[in-house]
């Protein structure tokens, strides 16, 4: 992903970020025809402002015109399909996340993380405490469900077991 594609998703860190995302575009996408629609306007005052600057600034770097319905739209739908194949990480937890909380691993994420990672949480009410982690096909348990398990089998496997 380019440097500039990654400006335009730095904001964006959970699955409700990315639908929100997904929405605006397509709104985007279905007034570009509409001549009575003046798409500079559009996106300075008809949607969000820090997404509509980001947009704003990726259109121009990418010297798309924003006169020409068809290279816009494939300009958006292109932007649509990178942001939907960007990589998910599972983030399993006993309670909700507040959306300071998801703002901040979000943000941890975009500094830690080689690529842009979409941040989808799960409460799992099973759990006891901890989180359980998954990413590309890996499973990381890190739950007070397992330590435990771990700990009563230590303590009491070979009776069970036995």
């Amino acid at each position: 992903m380019d440097n500039k594609l990654h400006d335009l998703f730095k904001n964006i860190y959970d699955h409700s970020d990315q639908t929100d995302m997904v929405r605006v575009l397509e709104e985007i996408e279905t007034n570009i025809f509409n001549k009575n629609i003046n798409i500079d306007d559009y996106l300075q005052n008809k949607i969000p402002q820090v997404l509509g600057k980001d947009l704003k600034a990726y259109i121009t770097a990418q010297k798309i015109n924003i006169f020409d319905a068809i290279s816009l739209s494939k300009f958006i739908t292109d932007i649509k399909k990178e942001l939907m194949s960007l990589p998910k990480l599972d983030l399993y937890l006993s309670f909700d996340l507040s959306r300071d909380a998801i703002n901040m691993i979000g943000q941890w994420l975009n500094e830690n993380m080689s690529s842009k990672v979409i941040l989808r949480t799960h409460k799992n009410s099973d759990l006891l405490g901890g989180a359980v982690v998954e990413f590309n096909g890996l499973r990381r348990d890190y739950s007070l469900n397992l330590m435990l398990k771990e700990k009563f089998n230590e303590s009491y496997g070979g009776i069970i077991n036995g």
